[in-house]
This record gives C-alpha cells, sequence and structure tokens, in this order.
C-alpha cells in the first residue's frame, strides 16, 4: 500500500484510475441489477463533497443521514469524510422526537433523508431544530418543496 495514503477518501481516490470494467459496487433496484466502476464511484463522491462545500459544510460539522442501508448512503458518508465533516447516522425506525433530540444533540448544519416518510418525520419536528440549515431528499419526490428547509 501507498504509504501517503492515510484516509480511506484517498484510498478511493488511488482507485478511481482501475480499469474501467472493475466493479466498486453492485446494487438491486426492483429486479434489476447494476454495478459502478471505481471511477464512477468517485466521480459520484466527488460531486456530493463539492455539494456540500457549497452548501456551506465546514471540516468538523455534521451532517446527519436518515437512510436505509444502501450505495447512496456510503458515497454520501464518503463525501462528508471527504470534506472533513462527521456523518451523523439516524435509523429510519428512529420517531420523530428521537431525530429531533439526535440533530439538536450533535447540531447537524444538514440533514438528508431517503424518501417522503422521512420527510414529513422532518417537517413535525423542523421548528425545533434550529441548527439544521438545510434538508436535502436522496430520492427526490414530486410533494417534497424544492426550497427546503
Amino acid at each position: 500500500m501507498n504509504k501517503n495514503v492515510n484516509t480511506i477518501t484517498q484510498l478511493l481516490a488511488l482507485s478511481k484510475d482501475r480499469p474501467r470494467h472493475w466493479t466498486a459496487l453492485k446494487f438491486k433496484k426492483g429486479d434489476k441489477w447494476f454495478d459502478r466502476s471505481w471511477k464512477e464511484l468517485f466521480e459520484t463522491v466527488e460531486r456530493l463533497a463539492y455539494y456540500l462545500h457549497k452548501s456551506g459544510i465546514k471540516s468538523g460539522e455534521r451532517v446527519a443521514l436518515i437512510c436505509e442501508t444502501r450505495w447512496e448512503w456510503m458515497a454520501l458518508d464518503m463525501a462528508i469524510m471527504g470534506i472533513g465533516a462527521a456523518t451523523v447516522p439516524i435509523y429510519p425506525s428512529q420517531r420523530a422526537e428521537e431525530v429531533q433530540l439526535i440533530l439538536n444533540d450533535c447540531q447537524a448544519k444538514l440533514l438528508m433523508v431517503e424518501d417522503l416518510c422521512q420527510w414529513q418525520k422532518w417537517s413535525e419536528i423542523r421548528e425545533k431544530v434550529p441548527e439544521v440549515k438545510a434538508v436535502v431528499c436522496v430520492d427526490g419526490h414530486p410533494e417534497i418543496p424544492k426550497d427546503i428547509p
């Protein structure tokens, strides 16, 4: 291993030059399987990190994720680590009051929710969580306003 590699995100950056047919990950949507190459994974993480940076997330700040296990969760986690921020995982099964407690305790600046169900949970507590400056829905949904928070 390269002695200049100190973080997992540095290791990912080195992996992007692997042959395109080398698969970094596989995932299932519905009945179909999909895969991502190392370069595609790196580019996704890079775009997410850029978004987080442009959203004002700074090193040491926290980004909370309410999301089931899925490849996008891993990519978001890598992007968050890549900019020096910290991931705060929240189980999707947590009640709104528990999410409120966690968000206030960690002082998350950004919340990423998986879907409409998790966004509805956020909408119940948003007035009680002043540190969260923005909310992003991973899946997107037509019923979720574009001008979140």
